[in-house]
């Protein structure tokens, strides 16, 4: 009987080393699959007599500790995720905002911006980017149809100032600058939005 204890207490002692020297490791699946395994090896060793106590809160911390660190981990990606969606959520709003501004060079700096933000937001979540970004392309598409409608408005008030002098023929020069400047930047939008 005695020899079978100092055979569990040898082995419980090793299992409380190796849990002890994975404690800090970050591969998280393979690491808990290992402190899993030194549970059951743990369980079929057999009583360790005196020292069953001692061995058992070493290793239980070594348990204890990386299961928390595991947890504290994949609680901060929850929490970067959560914030990152909500951070989309809000992009989304603006963007649905800027959409229905008659700003239109506002608008265009607007959604300039809040590509940048979205391309800044939660990299590794590409998928959920993509979703926010799908929807900001629908509100960009939304940004263009207006775009068009001041084509259409300026080609009307091209023709109907062309003969009405220089001052007019300067705002129609303008007004198709700002179009052409507000085109550029909605497609440089858009190739930022799907990539």
């Amino acid at each position: 009987m005695t020899h079978d204890r100092e055979r569990s207490k040898t082995k419980k002692q090793a299992i409380a080393r190796e849990a002890s020297a994975i404690v800090s490791s970050t591969d998280w699946k393979k690491t808990g699959d290992q402190f899993r395994s030194l549970l059951e090896e743990w369980k079929s060793a057999g009583h360790a007599g005196p020292d069953e106590e001692r061995l058992w809160r070493e290793f239980q911390s070594a348990r204890n500790k990386f299961f928390d660190r595991r947890k504290a981990h994949f609680d901060k990606l929850n929490r970067e995720r959560e914030a990152a969606k909500h951070a989309k959520e809000q992009h989304v709003r603006d963007a649905q905002r800027l959409a229905e501004s008659s700003d239109w060079k506002g608008a265009g700096d607007g959604f300039r911006r809040l590509m940048d933000r979205c391309e800044q937001v939660d990299k590794e979540r590409r998928q959920r980017l993509h979703d926010a970004g799908f929807r900001v392309n629908q509100q960009l598409d939304t940004l263009r149809v207006a775009i068009s409608r001041v084509e259409s408005a300026r080609a009307r008030a091209r023709a109907t100032y062309v003969h009405s002098g220089p001052r007019a023929a300067e705002i129609v020069r303008s007004i198709n600058h700002r179009v052409a400047d507000m085109d550029r930047k909605l497609d440089d939008m858009r190739r930022h939005a799907t990539t």
